[in-house]
């Protein structure tokens, strides 16, 4: 399974894989107070979909 590229901010990257009826979440870098509206933002449209 290829897993899809998430657009989230410069210091906090990550991929998403759908496995059987489950959304896998790989991020890697840092979460700030700046970057968590984004973050939240692009979790919850990979969530609903």
């Amino acid at each position: 399974m290829i897993a899809e590229q998430l657009n989230l901010t410069v210091s906090l990257r990550g991929a998403r894989e759908v496995r059987d009826n489950v959304q896998l979440f790989r991020l890697t870098g840092l979460l700030d107070a700046f970057s968590e509206p984004t973050f939240r933002k692009v979790l919850s449209s990979k969530i609903d979909e």
